[in-house]
Order: structure tokens, then C-alpha cells, then sequence
């Protein structure tokens, strides 16, 4: 294991170079949540790391993660803050999160779900990456400055596997040049085997518009089948899977999967108005349900996506 004590006595003339100097003239302007520490300070942070590294516990996470501390201005928290970037070393995925959010109790299970998408994780990992950036927010060099951590929790967030974003870019791009075979519900215009979904238009309490402007829209498993690429059952549900964390899917769906249910899909009413019997086949089907996100399919394209 790398000692961090060996690599501080090399580094001991710290607290007068610098790089000390200018984080010491960005704290005063505001603009970084460095703490400036002792010598000593540092030293004791730099044992807490070895600590935490010795530790089963600390190990096992570090023998499945990669842990990274960033330091920077929240645009949307409006404030100077820390997040930590969390790197799957077998699927090489990434996801990070504001320190706050690691804080909160109550986003554990949340956070826990997102990252079972990218590998092992426990509840206990949560605790143990809070005290592993608690510790080095104190070590000089251990942080990257960002400009805007929003920016960065969010392309990190969204990067939950190329592969699955593109799927998304899939349907997305199915909806708008099929999008006269996409009726919406209110217009009691589906037509079974020939209408690929409906737009979800008539309960604005259950489907309400998104923050983009649009209705979620409802496509025909069959159909989301037929336009991904082939893949066997396994592979294929574990793509709905990976969707339902990135949060393209409807939570009705996202539900489903969080709550590991046998089947993601849901049998569904396609129209409106009262045309059919109860149960009539003609007017109900298997269904995905998706939120619209425009944006995620320019993020597809700035990653090099095909």
C-alpha cells in the first residue's frame, strides 16, 4: 500500500511554496472550500487516510473503486463545496456526487441503487466515502479544482455507460421520425400493431409535463425491441435496467426496477375515450414509458457517440 506519510516528509516545505500562497488568496476571495491546515494538521489527516485504507472495510471499497475528491462553486447550490468522483475499477464507469448529497441519510438507498448500475456497492461504502474525502480534503494535491461542480456531477451522472445512453438516443430518435406513429392518448387515435406508442397528453397529475415541455411517452415493448440492436434477454434487461438509473424512464417504471420486480413492462391502457370493453385487447399493450430529454442526446453526440 502506498504510505502517504513517506510521500508528506518529501513534500514538508509545503506550507511555504506557492501553490500555498494562491489557495490562500483563493479563500479569501471565496472561491475554494480548501481548508488551510498546519503541518500537523496535515500529518493527522494523511494518518486518518492510512487508517482508512487499512481497514477490511476500506480494502475491500478501494479494491472495487477508485476515489476521487473534487473541490470547487456549486452553480446550483450557490456555494463553494466538495464532490467526489466514484470509479468502478472493473466496469470503468463513473458517477459522483456533491458532498451533501453523501451526507444525507435519507439519499442513501437512492444512492446505493445508482450505484449498483456501475458494480458491488454496499450500504457502508456511503460512510466509508465520506470519511475517505474527509481525509483528503486536508492533503495537498489529493483535491482537483473545478470551476463549476454542478457541471461535473451532472456529465459524470449522465455517464453511466456510453452503451446505455446511446440505447436511449435509440428511442429518442425513433419518437421524432416516427412521431406521426406516436398519437397522443387524448385523440383515441392508437391503432394496435400499427402505432408504435402514445404520448401520455390526458392525466396531468400522473404524466405531467417535464421541465422540458413534454409529456412522457408510452412505446410498445415489442417495438423498443425491434429498434435496439439484437441482444439475448440477459442483455436486454439489463440495458432496462441501466436506463431506469440514468432516469430516462417514467418512475412508474423506474419503481419497478428499483424494486426488483420479475418484469419492468406494464400492461397499458393506449387510449382515452371509452371504445373498448374492459380488457379489450385491441386497445391495450405492453409498454416502456419514457421521459423526453432532449439534452441527453446532445451529451450522446458530445461524448463521440455514433
Amino acid at each position: 500500500m502506498f504510505n502517504h506519510e513517506e510521500k508528506l516528509v518529501a513534500d514538508s516545505h509545503f506550507a511555504e511554496d506557492s501553490s500555498l500562497q494562491e489557495l490562500q488568496t483563493k479563500l479569501l476571495a471565496g472561491r475554494t472550500t480548501r481548508p488551510i491546515l498546519t503541518k500537523e494538521q496535515v500529518v493527522e489527516h494523511q494518518k486518518r487516510l492510512n487508517e482508512l485504507e487499512a481497514t477490511d472495510l476500506g480494502k475491500k471499497v478501494l479494491n472495487e473503486w477508485k476515489i476521487e475528491g473534487h473541490f470547487g462553486y456549486s452553480s446550483v447550490r450557490k456555494e463553494n463545496t466538495e464532490a467526489i468522483k466514484l470509479t468502478n475499477k472493473i466496469s470503468g464507469e463513473s458517477m459522483a456526487f456533491l458532498k451533501s448529497d453523501i451526507q444525507d441519510t435519507q439519499r442513501t438507498e437512492y444512492i446505493v441503487r445508482l450505484l449498483s448500475a456501475l458494480g458491488e456497492i454496499e450500504r457502508s461504502y456511503i460512510r466509508f466515502f465520506l470519511n475517505y474525502l474527509n481525509a483528503v480534503r486536508g492533503i495537498p494535491r489529493m483535491m482537483t479544482e473545478v470551476k463549476d461542480l454542478t457541471l461535473v456531477v451532472s456529465e459524470l451522472s449522465l455517464k453511466v455507460g456510453q452503451s446505455v445512453l446511446r440505447y436511449y438516443r435509440y428511442f429518442l430518435e425513433d419518437y421524432r421520425e416516427n412521431y406521426d406513429k406516436y398519437p397522443t392518448k387524448s385523440s383515441n387515435q392508437y391503432k394496435k400493431n400499427v402505432s408504435r406508442g402514445v404520448i401520455l397528453d390526458n392525466d396531468s397529475i400522473e404524466f405531467p409535463k417535464n421541465e422540458h415541455g413534454f409529456y412522457p411517452v408510452a412505446i410498445r415493448t415489442g417495438k423498443l425491441r425491434e429498434i435496439f440492436p439484437y441482444m439475448d434477454n440477459k442483455e436486454y434487461g439489463e440495458v432496462i435496467r441501466r436506463l431506469a438509473y440514468l432516469g430516462v424512464f417514467h418512475e412508474s417504471v423506474c419503481t419497478r426496477v428499483f424494486e426488483g420486480k420479475s418484469t419492468f413492462k406494464t400492461k397499458f391502457k393506449m387510449i382515452a375515450g371509452r371504445l373498448e370493453k374492459k380488457g379489450d385487447k385491441n386497445y391495450h399493450d405492453s409498454v416502456y414509458i419514457f421521459n423526453i430529454i432532449p439534452s441527453l442526446l446532445e451529451v450522446g453526440n458530445q461524448h463521440g457517440e455514433e
